[in-house]
């Protein structure tokens, strides 16, 4: 975990001084998507998150968005890989998504909070630094959050989190659509 943790805020350094090129190109979303569940796993296994994609997998069919492969796909696992354990044991990781017109698809992070604060979360995405009540919390820590949001931002993927009830946060990641690759 503290590895992962110095791994990420590392990263971070990189970014902040432009150290990290980014190239955006069309991409396939469901391969970028499956990758990075792929990678969490491990994870969702240790903490024990019972986690729904199948929806998500019928809304972005062989969509193409413009990304920078290499980042978003970074960026999601992070994402995801933060959400699962923050949720903490018991808890439900849910993918959904919508099409937005015919130049946005939107991918939801949706979860119930078990190891922190919503606010807390929700600070985190917003302004892309780490809070410090989640700087170290298990597998995962603020700095996953900080960095996924810096990440897909580089990739102009707006990214936003909001509240869902006392516990829930839903983190929606809008893609711009692209032409097929």
């Amino acid at each position: 975990a503290l590895l992962l943790n110095m791994n990420e805020m590392m990263e971070i350094i990189r970014l902040q001084r432009n150290e990290q090129p980014v190239e955006l190109e069309a991409r396939e979303m469901h391969t970028l998507l499956s990758g990075a569940i792929e990678e969490i796993q491990a994870v969702l296994v240790s903490e024990e998150v019972e986690f729904d994609s199948g929806a998500i997998f019928d809304v972005i069919g062989t969509s193409c968005v413009r990304v920078d492969a290499r980042l978003a796909r970074r960026a999601m696992t992070s994402l995801l890989r933060t959400s699962a354990v923050l949720g903490g044991p018991g808890s439900r990781l849910r993918l959904s998504g919508e099409n937005i017109g015919d130049s946005i698809l939107s991918v939801k992070v949706e979860f119930e909070v078990g190891r922190t604060d919503v606010q807390s979360i929700l600070n985190s995405i917003d302004s892309s630094e780490p809070v410090k009540e989640i700087s170290l919390t298990g597998n995962a820590s603020g700095y996953g959050l900080a960095l996924a949001a810096i990440l897909l931002r580089l990739c102009e993927i707006e990214i936003s989190a909001t509240s869902v009830g006392e516990r829930g946060v839903c983190i929606e990641m809008n893609f711009p659509k692209s032409a097929s690759r």
